[in-house]
């Protein structure tokens, strides 16, 4: 082989091996893009169970604000009815006891 044939061999060979380099990591590149793209989808469904699971606990948040304020209500108009009737009973108990 000549010198020129034998650089050009050289060139060729260094070639292949640079593209089979190129090709090796473009293959890694893709395996990792797949497997982001998994972890992606993951995440994604992660992040809908947890804007569902929010969202409930929201709902129920506010139905326990809207029972305790309800609660509240009731027992301040319970409240007041039996010290309404606790005044009755002792302005009788004072009538009963000035006879």
């Amino acid at each position: 082989m000549d010198c020129k044939a034998e650089t050009h061999y050289l060139e060729v060979t260094k070639l292949n091996e640079t593209l089979q380099q190129t090709e090796t990591e473009k293959n890694d590149l893709n395996v990792h893009i797949e497997r982001l793209e998994t972890q992606l989808t993951t995440v994604k469904t992660d992040n809908e169970h947890l804007k569902a699971t929010l969202l409930e606990q929201q709902k129920l948040r506010r139905s326990l604000s809207e029972n305790l304020a309800k609660q509240i209500e009731d027992h301040r108009i319970e409240f007041e009815r039996l010290d309404a009737e606790l005044k009755t009973a002792a302005t009788d108990f004072a009538k009963v006891k000035d006879d």
